[in-house]
């Protein structure tokens, strides 16, 4: 029987953090081609790096939670993320990414259904 827990990213977390770690490098490439695409279009760096500074944290949780053989552990995304980021945060195995505005029943509702208590089957 598989369990679920619950794992949140919040952005609370220390960008120090984020770049003292090793991100996944297929991530850290488009991470770093978006960039530098928002440069050209004209967005200013001190933007770009408040944007971004929490993203660089999810690719190192997921690679943490895949060494440490956590299958079982349910990780959701919360924030202002652009819809063309998600893709790449669900490729990475994120389950699902709340925008501001998501209606707190629909969060309740997704963890109702994909978190189970240990010893629950799925």
């Amino acid at each position: 029987m598989i369990s679920r827990r619950l794992v949140c990213l919040a952005a609370a977390l220390s960008p120090a953090f984020a770049r003292a770690q090793s991100p996944d490098p297929k991530f850290s490439g488009w991470l770093a081609g978006l960039r530098a695409d928002a440069l050209r279009a004209g967005v200013d760096q001190g933007t770009l790096d408040n944007a971004f500074s929490n993203v660089e944290l999810i690719p190192r949780v997921m690679e943490l939670a895949k060494q440490n053989k956590m299958d079982d552990v349910l990780v959701l995304v919360g924030g202002i993320i652009p819809d063309q980021d998600i893709p790449a945060l669900k490729q990475l195995g994120v389950a699902a990414v709340f925008q501001p505005g998501t209606p707190m029943d629909d969060i309740v509702k997704f963890i109702k259904e994909n978190v189970k208590p240990r010893g629950v089957a799925v």
